[in-house]
């Protein structure tokens, strides 16, 4: 079964339509990928080829690193290693664009600096100073107007995960929030329980209580 978008075209050709499936409209829908977000991907996407401009796609504030691009052709992206330069182009812009999305959904997903105040029964002044770069103690990043959006993985119940600012403290300020969220929370093959008898996520690693060097020499080549 499909759905059926209407795209109202500007020129006096007939109107557009795109066939989406349903199931894959229901999956987007339920990580909060809205018909709104795709209609303004799609604009971002027409945008740039009209502009000829590939050297933007690949340098804008949401272009991929190298970790970035392993995190996305882990998660099932394809095309990434083909090197004709049509190709590099199109992967590098299907590759920012789930970006995005995926960045939505994070920020959709995070916590508001008031929210975390709450959680963690401290003042709005006090989540401010965690904030502070030069020695942070929790996790945030800039969203829509300029706000500071928290994402949940730093916290375990009414506090922070073990160990976090010692975390904070080796992970590199470029690194993208979508690439530490998908770190933190992904089953590490290099982090093994041997009393659980199996790999954990870096989260479920510090919050198990074992040592926080393993997931600091990892977080440190993101």
């Amino acid at each position: 079964m499909h759905t059926v978008y209407e795209v109202n075209t500007m020129t006096a050709e007939p109107d557009t339509t795109i066939n989406v499936n349903s199931q894959d409209l229901q999956a987007l829908g339920n990580a909060g990928i809205n018909k709104a977000d795709i209609e303004q991907m799609l604009h971002a996407l027409a945008t740039d080829l009209r502009s000829g401009n590939e050297a933007a796609v690949h340098d804008q504030a949401n272009g991929l690193t190298a970790a970035e691009i392993e995190i996305l052709r882990e998660g099932g992206a394809y095309g990434l290693d083909d090197t004709s330069p049509g190709a590099l182009a199109r992967s590098r812009r299907l590759a920012v664009m789930r970006l995005q999305l995926e960045f939505k959904q994070l920020q959709r997903d995070s916590l508001y600096a008031s929210a975390v105040a709450e959680l963690l029964g401290i003042s709005a002044a006090r989540v401010r100073q965690l904030t502070n770069p030069g020695n942070p103690g929790l996790y945030s990043f800039k969203g829509g107007r300029s706000k500071a959006w928290f994402p949940r993985w730093q916290f375990v119940e009414s506090s922070v995960i073990p160990n976090l600012r010692l975390l904070l403290q080796a992970l590199s300020h470029q690194a993208h929030p979508v690439t530490v969220q998908q770190f933190m929370t992904q089953v590490n093959n290099d982090l093994w329980s041997s009393e659980l008898e199996e790999n954990l996520s870096p989260r479920d690693w510090l919050i198990a209580g074992y040592p926080a060097e393993p997931v600091l020499s990892l977080i440190r080549d993101i």
